[in-house]
């Protein structure tokens, strides 16, 4: 049976469809704005999987391949998140780091000191 609201203060995840706090919905746009999105291309998506979303593709990909959110429900690289996230306190926030696979990837940070 599908979970309802407690008060009217939650939203629901259009991605993991967990019902979160307001606080915690922010608007994916399923067409990048970079790349022509508008208010039309927007969804609710709660902190957690909108920010899994940029970490794990960039924007090509999502307008390419993941426009629509179906296509990001059943992506390998976000079944096993969502599986995951739906566990959560729905007032839970989570950190994410991006993934090595993205190819915004530039790799660790590394310090170089300079010797005297």
């Amino acid at each position: 049976m599908p979970r309802v609201p407690v008060v009217c203060d939650e939203l629901q995840c259009d991605l993991c469809e967990r019902f979160v706090p307001r606080k915690l919905i922010t608007l994916h746009h399923l067409k990048p704005k970079s790349r022509g999105g508008t208010a039309e291309h927007r969804v609710p998506l709660c902190k957690p999987c909108h920010k899994q979303i940029h970490v794990t593709f960039d924007n090509r990909t999502l307008e390419n391949e993941l426009s629509q959110l179906e296509q990001l429900r059943s992506h390998p690289q976000l079944e096993r998140f969502l599986k995951w996230v739906r566990k959560l306190a729905p007032d839970k926030n989570v950190a994410t780091h991006i993934s090595g696979a993205h190819p915004g990837h530039r790799g660790p940070r590394v310090r170089i000191r300079s010797r005297r």
